[in-house]
């Protein structure tokens, strides 16, 4: 009997054993429950100094600029606050940051990746080194293609000599690329544009003389008649979006900038019968995306020659925030295209700037100058000393070209020295 009594007693324990166990578990999760520290995406920096804004303010206000000479936005994006703010909404020419605008547009709207193709096929029969027929060029508004070696090195490689037939095209482009009538008279000419560009009749003469130039002899005089529903393919040439807008933007190239909003334009932004304009994709951008109305800003052209173009600080930096935050597009810019002072690879059109200053290699930041009107512009991205990521946009008109990039410099400098 003792020993049953013994034994209930054990089992009894066993069970209080149990349940302050569960209890405790309980009590435990619960806690941790309660006071569960979330992990963020991003790491959380405390506020950006006081003194980094009164070191600012102090540096401005010992330029001593006019109002009408310089504006600047500065917006924090790890505290997620504006910083510094100056004549913000002053509209300026952007000069060279116009690409900023053409570079982001056409990633969203068309992706880094999007290819441009042009393609060579021929009609008819090849029979001892003689082709009974004709060329056909099947070609996108391609900027990256400046000649057609590519195209009559393959013809050559096909043993043909003699070439019995016309020289076809078919082009998503058919007109030369207008230039735009408030551009200096040598900013930029047909004879400088890609082939591709320079309207139908230079892109055959082109072709035919390149074809001549590799001892191919061409009749176009008596065409045979061919099959004109069979295509033979003889080749083909490809250029990413990618290969044009990283040189677009790191050595600000204008022809590349124009000529891409020319071609996506007219590949994709047709007329349709009930439309006054065609559409245009950088415009439907920078209503749509960044939600700005008409009056804020004026883009003649997608390269920034012109000097009707007029942007803010303020659209400026909202336009690199927005894109900082689509990461294939945040990548591109900082990763590969934006200019970086003291970069042996990445210098573009910052070489010779900040190269030996607490800026180096801290500055990711577009360039943009037009002399005509003494104006330069600055915009992009920066660390500071104490890992904040400020998005930026400094502009200057009438002031010296040196003295405006000097300003410019000197303000990223106290930006990102200790």
């Amino acid at each position: 009997m003792q020993k049953i009594k013994e034994r209930i007693n054990i089992k009894h324990k066993d069970r209080i054993f149990i349940i302050a166990v569960l209890l405790l578990t309980v009590g435990i999760y619960l806690y941790l429950l309660k006071n569960e520290v979330k992990n963020e995406p991003f790491q959380h920096y405390p506020p950006i100094e006081t003194k980094l804004i009164e070191r600012t303010e102090r540096f401005i206000e010992r330029q001593a600029l006019r109002d009408d000479q310089f504006g600047l936005y500065i917006y924090d994006h790890t505290s997620d606050e504006v910083f510094y703010a100056r004549n913000e909404s002053q509209l300026m020419p952007p000069a060279s940051c116009t690409k900023l605008v053409t570079a982001i547009s056409s990633i969203k709207r068309f992706g880094i990746d999007h290819t441009f193709k042009d393609s060579l096929f021929y009609q008819g029969h090849i029979e001892n080194g003689i082709l009974y027929g004709d060329l056909l060029i099947k070609a996108d508004a391609d900027p990256a293609l400046w000649d057609f070696k590519d195209m009559t090195d393959a013809i050559k490689s096909m043993g043909i000599q003699t070439i019995y037939g016309t020289i076809n095209l078919r082009l998503s482009l058919k007109e030369p690329m207008k230039m735009h009538e408030s551009w200096g008279r040598n900013d930029m000419r047909i004879s400088d544009l890609p082939i591709l560009f320079q309207g139908e009749r230079a892109i055959k003469n082109r072709f035919k003389k390149e074809i001549e130039a590799q001892d191919i002899y061409i009749n176009e005089k008596a065409p045979i008649a061919t099959q004109p529903n069979k295509l033979n393919y003889i080749t083909a040439i490809s250029h990413s979006l990618h290969e044009i807008l990283t040189p677009m933007v790191l050595y600000s190239d204008n022809i590349y900038a124009q000529c891409i909003w020319t071609s996506l334009n007219s590949l994709y932004c047709k007329f349709t019968p009930n439309q006054e304009f065609p559409q245009d994709y950088l415009f439907d951008f920078i209503g749509k995306e960044l939600q700005m109305p008409y009056y804020l800003y004026t883009l003649s052209d997608a390269c920034g020659l012109s000097p009707e173009n007029r942007l803010s600080p303020k659209f400026l930096t909202e336009l690199l925030h927005w894109a900082y935050n689509q990461e294939n597009i945040r990548t591109f810019l900082i990763d590969e295209a934006l200019p970086i002072p003291g970069d042996s690879e990445r210098k573009g059109s910052l070489h010779w700037r900040m190269e030996r200053s607490p800026a180096a290699g801290k500055v990711f930041a577009k360039t943009g100058t037009l002399n005509r009107l003494k104006t330069t512009a600055l915009a992009g991205y920066l660390l500071t000393e104490n890992g904040h990521l400020l998005v930026f946009a400094i502009m200057n008109k009438n002031m010296n070209l040196e003295d405006s990039r000097k300003f410019q410099d000197q303000l990223c400098i106290e930006l990102t020295r200790p």
